[in-house]
């Protein structure tokens, strides 16, 4: 789907993919390691690690993401539902039968969001990078959402999901100089930007009133 989605008209597709990723996440398939939230918060505050090696003028700014993403992360409840562990655009396939999701090579337990905010996250980076437009890539993301609600309903919250929007991006910073992109380091500077954007539109109050249950 990768190369489909800067495409017009995708409201099906993207209400297709919402839908079978819900589904995903109510199956109870055995033997799926359980990603806690340490784990998850370690994970965030190792990358904010990696990133202040590659951007040292930033350190503080990285670390702040990190450890504010962190803690939201480990006050909240846990959570061993099915998961992807890498959803996005590339990990889904469309054919005249409909929509089939592959790479379960980091599928495991733990929050949903994480498979949402993934996705989005990766639209989000296009977006930054000019291949989408802004109207484009919030379409997509509300589409994706609205189809994932005909199943699981309002399971989690927008706020929830802005958050895990966030955490992904923060695990995309580094993709600029990992992919050797001509100035890299302005790229970067533009994913903290639009992290920070999204922490901004859900205060802390909000996110810890919107924990899931």
């Amino acid at each position: 789907m990768a190369e489909q989605i800067i495409l017009p008209n995708l409201t099906w597709e993207m209400t297709q993919t919402g839908s079978a990723l819900a589904q995903l996440h109510q199956q109870d398939p055995k033997h799926l390691r359980t990603l806690t939230r340490s784990d998850e918060a370690t994970t965030l505050l190792t990358l904010a690690a990696d990133l202040t090696w590659l951007c040292p003028q930033q350190k503080h700014r990285i670390q702040t993401i990190a450890v504010r993403l962190a803690t939201v992360l480990l006050n909240a409840p846990p959570l061993r539902l099915p998961i992807h562990g890498d959803f996005n655009a590339e990990q889904v396939l469309l054919s005249s039968e409909g929509i089939s999701v592959i790479d379960f090579d980091r599928a495991g337990r733990g929050d949903p969001a994480t498979d949402l905010g993934s996705f989005i996250a990766k639209l989000e980076q296009a977006e930054l990078c000019g291949r989408l437009s802004t109207y484009q890539c919030e379409q997509l993301a509300a589409t994706l959402i609205a189809g994932y609600r005909t199943v699981a309903g309002d399971s989690i919250s927008n706020d929830w999901i802005q958050l895990y929007v966030a955490v992904g991006l923060f695990r995309l910073a580094s993709e600029p100089f990992r992919y050797c992109e001509p100035d890299w380091l302005a790229k970067i500077s533009a994913i903290l930007d639009r992290i920070e954007q999204r922490l901004a539109q859900v205060p802390s109050d909000r996110l810890c009133s919107s924990y899931p249950a």
